[in-house]
């Protein structure tokens, strides 16, 4: 039986939110029909009620004058210009933080 591409993201979504909730909820939406691509993401890192980071390619308009729009990273109160991180590399800012 094959899933749909739909049933697949859905399912993805939901199990990476249900695990990472509490130390990081993650949206990531990615078709793995044909190659393994990434339309939308967000990381976020919340220790609290405090957001430590957050990563995103949301259509931010502060973030249109950035070399890497639409690509960016929330820090604090500054928008900083980044590439889209796996998220492996999102866990592993996250291990080194909460060390």
């Amino acid at each position: 039986m094959k899933l749909s591409d739909e049933k697949i993201v859905a399912n993805y979504s939901k199990v990476c939110y249900t695990y990472f909730r509490i130390i990081a909820p993650i949206k990531e939406f990615v078709n793995v029909e044909r190659e393994i691509a990434r339309y939308k993401y967000e990381y976020h890192f919340i220790r609290g009620k405090e957001i430590i980071f957050r990563y995103d390619n949301a259509d931010d308009p502060k973030a249109r004058g950035l070399i890497t729009y639409p690509h960016h990273k929330h820090h604090g109160s500054m928008m900083l210009k980044l590439h889209g991180p796996t998220l492996k590399e999102v866990l592993l800012e996250i291990a080194d933080i909460a060390a």
